[in-house]
């Protein structure tokens, strides 16, 4: 990781979640993308490919799902950096992958910048 700020998707259905995501991570001097569900994620994905860091990912959205938006992102790009988010539901988080517990708090957005993209 270069000494640039990270981009970092957050993806979720949910405007209080996505909201206080973005800019708890732009108070910790991320560049923030936002999408309310898997398309538009997608749509953002390809426009920025190359730019974003680290994808943040609900797991339970209507649509697509986050596991099945994550494997249309690995199309695009295998080495995607990601986090599912989650606060329970009917889709479970793949076993072994990184996730956040729902409420999101501040030190766990850091912690993940710190863990996945090593800022700052």
């Amino acid at each position: 990781m270069s000494d640039a700020a990270p981009t970092v998707l957050v993806v979720d259905d949910d405007d209080t979640v996505r909201s206080f995501a973005a800019l708890a991570l732009a108070r910790l001097g991320a560049r923030v993308l936002e999408a309310p569900g898997g398309d538009v994620a997608l749509e953002l994905y390809r426009r920025h490919v190359g730019q974003i860091d680290l994808v943040l990912l609900d797991v339970n959205m209507p649509g697509r799902s986050g596991p099945e938006v994550l494997a249309e992102l690995r199309q695009i790009n295998p080495g995607v950096r990601y986090c599912f988010a989650t606060g329970g539901g009917s889709v479970a988080v793949p076993p072994g992958e990184d996730f956040l517990r729902k409420p999101l708090s501040l030190a766990d957005l850091q912690g993940v910048l710190r863990r996945l993209v090593g800022w700052p």
